[in-house]
């Protein structure tokens, strides 16, 4: 009978043993490809950073004399435009070397002074 409970006992051991493994290895693994996505897009984010390359151009006061300037080598979505507290949705494309006027985004004529201006450019937020 000292023979039989030795066996159950590491029998008894390796279920326990068996049943954190499925759990525990589920945790890392999902840990660890959240992590990697994480740094992923971390990384794209940066490159999108590094890689655009846009500039507002102030003529005078008002939206019409205002022009967003791609000087970059790449295509750059032009999403947001942020005039004091006065959000305008664009989705316009600039070519390189492309530039557009911020009256085309927001089809009025603002007056917008010494104001700030805040264009999202491919996700990055530029403040003029």
């Amino acid at each position: 009978m000292k023979g039989m409970s030795d066996i159950f006992a590491s029998l008894i051991v390796t279920i326990v043993i068996l049943s954190l493994a499925i759990p525990l290895y589920s945790y890392f693994y999902f840990y660890t490809r959240e992590q990697q996505h994480l740094l992923a897009n971390s990384y794209s984010h940066q490159l999108s950073q590094l890689t655009t390359d846009v500039s507002v151009i102030k003529l005078g006061p008002v939206t019409s004399q205002i022009y967003v300037y791609n000087y970059g080598n790449s295509y750059a979505l032009l999403q947001e435009v942020i005039l004091g507290n006065k959000t305008f949705d664009a989705n316009v494309w600039l070519p390189p070397d492309g530039i557009r006027s911020i009256y085309n985004v927001t089809d009025q004529d603002l007056y917008v002074g010494n104001g700030s201006i805040v264009v999202k450019v491919n996700g990055n937020l530029f403040f003029y």
